[in-house]
């Protein structure tokens, strides 16, 4: 019997962890400036700006790698950092940090454990820089406290005009770098930092020795100690003066973050924390080995930093099973260890394979009986359980409830007197033009659709079409009873093509979207409403290119505002009416 010990999680992943960590928390670090002026009441609004804001995005490029985050007011974060071609994805939610490693660079990132196990779920850790991962990311009232005290001890603000990016903009000069803030009113912060002078990469607390990249991937800079030591969880944050570039996203790109930070949340079940290692018993219990199942008993014993283990620890168990030195399957199974001490967890290995190797291995023991059954594999800490992934969904839900029923500043619109009213469309999004989502695969019955399934689009509106020009495209599976129907109408700028057309029931086309939906929203930009539509269709499976049900998001500058599902059935019932 032999198991492999889960001992020794891969220095790499601490150290691309510590890219993470610390390119943030260099990012986001703001230290103490010096300087006064005529200029300082409009710097004071833009960090009070920022300060309310629900949502800032934070983009940076630094050490060869490209930062993309989104912090909300509540301290959430989501995004990712582009690094060695290979997107990473990050979260911080429910107090924790998360990496979702893409499949090429697993074996790279944890080489200690299988890659099988680790694809395509969330990674967390505890000591040193992956431990704090996205958690220094400074939600925007935090990020404003900072910069806030940056300018109380600043003496000097000369009248300095710079544009960024176009945007014109004024600039104080600060020991951090430079502050960009934008000339006219609103004022909202538009960038901090000195991309001239900043380091490669900020200072970071002590790390092991960094192993070497894989062939093809640039080498990752060194990476000095942080002065005066210490290291993750002390709390103190280094100055840097790595430049990074604020956004502010509207309301419906916010509702989006969090309606993706929904899906995310319950994919936190089978989250992995990998600074949570295992001391394992070589010496493992069979127990009624038969054809039709055998019985592994584990004993292991779950070890942290100090305080890192409060509670049991739920655990993923793999097993890879042999008999005689033949491959017989995989057990695999999820148990608990207690916080203290070591635990038992059994698998239960029952599969067809087990049954058909031990079948045959026993119809040959004439010559050669069965001597040896063995057992490798590892165990894997679950990063959170059940009740919590709920708890933190329930959390996120009540947020994004909080958000869809909330409202912001008309910007540049006209609006009538006394009627409040705010920019629907994500800030830059150009006006009716249709932006489709990516194809996906499509088949049915073994037979491949090779330009795909449309999945939906959304549209800017501030003025409708009279649809003219070529017929739509024959949209696949199309049967009796079933009509072209456009996902984003026709009127509303919408595609012709096979990214936006799929074959609908004629009464959920009309009335199921036009009467309760679309003529709503036609008649509210007629009298010069901005709207923000989006739609989503929601297919039974994985390759079926006929959508069961279609969701209609609106959003409108002065009120309007519905999400309607329209059954794509016989029937076409809506869950309501837009109004």
């Amino acid at each position: 019997m032999e198991i492999l010990k889960g001992h020794k999680r891969t220095r790499l992943f601490a150290a691309i962890g510590g890219v993470v960590v610390v390119l943030v928390a260099g990012l986001i670090s703001v230290a103490t400036v010096t300087g006064e002026s005529d200029d300082r009441d409009k710097f004071s609004a833009a960090v009070a700006d920022l300060a309310g804001q629900p949502m800032a995005r934070y983009k940076a490029a630094l050490a060869g790698a490209e930062l993309d985050i989104e912090a909300t007011a509540d301290g959430t974060a989501f995004g990712n950092l582009l690094f060695a071609g290979r997107r990473i994805e990050l979260m911080s939610i429910g107090g924790k940090s998360y990496l979702r490693v893409p499949d090429q660079l697993l074996s790279t990132v944890v080489p200690k454990q299988s890659p099988t196990d680790l694809r395509g779920k969330w990674i967390t850790g505890t000591d040193g820089p992956l431990g704090a991962a996205m958690g220094d990311v400074m939600s925007p009232p935090e990020l404003a406290a900072r910069i806030r005290t940056a300018l109380d001890r600043t003496t000097e603000f000369p009248h300095l005009e710079e544009p960024v990016d176009g945007t014109p903009a004024l600039k104080v000069t600060t020991l951090d770098g430079d502050l960009f803030i934008t000339e006219n009113a609103p004022h909202r912060v538009l960038r901090f930092g000195d991309a001239a002078s900043a380091p490669a990469i900020p200072p970071l607390p002590p790390m092991p020795r960094l192993p070497t990249m894989p062939p093809g991937a640039p080498a990752l800079p060194g990476m000095p100690s942080r002065p005066g030591g210490g290291g993750a969880g002390t709390g103190v944050r280094q100055p840097g003066k790595v430049r990074m570039d604020l956004s502010y996203p509207g309301k419906s790109r916010v509702i989006g973050v969090y309606e993706k930070l929904v899906a995310e949340v319950g994919n936190l079940e089978v989250a992995i924390d990998a600074g949570v290692l295992f001391e394992v018993d070589a010496n493992a219990r069979f127990t009624d080995c038969e054809a039709l199942s055998c019985t592994v008993a584990v004993k292991a014993k779950a070890t942290s930093p100090a305080g890192r283990v409060v509670g049991p620890v739920t655990a993923d168990v793999r097993l890879d099973m042999t008999i005689d030195g033949v491959p017989a399957g995989e057990c695999r199974t999820t148990g608990q260890l207690p916080a203290t001490g070591a635990g038992t967890i059994s698998c239960v290995h029952d599969d067809l394979e087990w049954t058909a190797i031990y079948t045959l291995m026993e119809a040959a023991k004439k010559v050669k009986p069965i001597t040896f059954i063995q057992a490798k594999g590892e165990l894997q800490a679950r990063a959170l359980i059940k009740p919590d992934v709920e708890r933190i969904k329930d959390r996120v839900r009540e947020e994004l409830a909080e958000r869809r029923r909330g409202g912001e500043e008309c910007i540049g619109l006209a609006s009538p007197a006394g009627e409040p009213c705010h920019d629907p469309c994500p800030p830059g999004t150009p006006v009716n033009q249709f932006f489709p989502a990516a194809i996906e695969p499509a088949s049915v019955g073994g037979k491949v659709f090779e330009d795909g399934r449309a999945i939906g689009g959304a549209v800017c509106l501030t003025a409708v079409r009279r649809p003219s020009g070529p017929r739509p495209e024959e949209p696949h599976d199309k049967i009796s009873g079933m009509v072209k129907g456009h996902l984003v109408a026709a009127m509303f700028w919408g595609s012709r093509m096979i990214d936006n057309v799929v074959a609908m029931y004629s009464r959920a086309n009309n009335p199921g979207m036009l009467h309760n939906v679309e003529t709503t929203v036609r008649d509210h930009v007629d009298a010069r409403e901005k709207v923000w539509y989006r739609v989503i269709a929601h297919y039974p499976d994985p390759h079926t290119p006929v959508p069961d049900s279609v969701l209609i998001e609106v959003d409108g500058s002065h009120g309007l505002s519905c999400r309607i599902t329209v059954a794509n059935t016989p029937e076409g019932t809506p869950s309501s009416k837009c109004k």
